[in-house]
């Protein structure tokens, strides 16, 4: 109830305030409800949790923090590992920022339909979107999806049911490869529910690493988190500012070579 209560203080945020309201109030059967700011008409699942991840990378301040302290071009090259519906670079645009090239990874198919829905039709038809999760090796994953939860992991189906999908299991040079990108990364965003330790533990992704200017990262209760600060100490990042929630959010930079 408490978080019910704190969602509907926080889409005061939204220009739709009103109407978010009374739609949430009496229509909650139906899931999904259309969120304006400014130009954005951004589609949220109630029933796949994307309010507790799109609109809330949009809301609740921890990015938009951490991003207001760092000086960033305007247009951006920025690729989104774990980027349900697309909060992160819907809040860069509401930043101010366009992108030379955009890369938004999503595992989940029937998260990534509503992550198409909302990056191609508020003004980035050209970013590049994967289904796809990243992992140390290449490979695939089958299993049931559900609607979407912002828990939701590579090992496990919260909620799956339905047909067998498949998905492709990219390591990370792989997803910049194939995303065409070209000289340094602005903005590499990880948060893909505990695999972002085997991930950038893992040889397959120093060669996009060693191109990031910054790098934003959630970190979860795992013994492994001082070893993925000792990697990144030892490309060259070093820690500029960390938020903590249910998790900690953490921003690195890696000095100029």
């Amino acid at each position: 109830m408490f978080r019910q209560l704190l969602a509907l203080w926080e889409n005061r945020w939204f220009d739709n305030a009103g109407q978010l309201f009374f739609d949430r109030l009496l229509g909650r059967g139906t899931g999904l409800t259309v969120y304006r700011k400014g130009d954005y008409r951004i589609l949220i699942d109630h029933r796949g949790e994307d309010q507790y991840g799109t609109r809330v990378c949009l809301t609740d301040g921890v990015y938009d923090g951490l991003l207001a302290s760092l000086s960033l071009p305007r247009e951006l090259q920025v690729l989104d590992l774990g980027a349900n519906g697309g909060g992160f670079p819907l809040l860069l645009g509401l930043r101010g920022h366009t992108f030379r090239r955009l890369c938004c990874v999503e595992m989940n198919p029937n998260t990534f339909l509503r992550l198409s829905f909302n990056v191609h039709s508020n003004g980035f038809p050209d970013a590049v979107l994967l289904n796809a999760a990243v992992a140390p090796e290449s490979g695939a994953l089958e299993r049931p999806f559900g609607l979407g939860s912002v828990s939701e992991a590579v090992g496990e189906g919260r909620g799956a049911s339905g047909l067998t999908r498949r998905v492709p299991l990219l390591t990370l040079d792989e997803i910049a490869r194939q995303a065409g990108f070209e000289g340094e990364i602005d903005l590499l965003k990880v948060d893909v529910e505990g695999a972002e330790y085997d991930v950038l533990l893992g040889a397959a992704a120093t060669a996009t690493l060693q191109r990031t200017r910054h790098l934003l990262i959630e970190f979860h209760d795992d013994a492994r988190t001082p070893a993925v600060r000792q990697r990144l100490t030892e490309l060259g990042f070093a820690a500029q500012g960390s938020h903590r929630q249910q998790y900690e959010v953490a921003l690195f930079t890696r000095s100029q070579p």
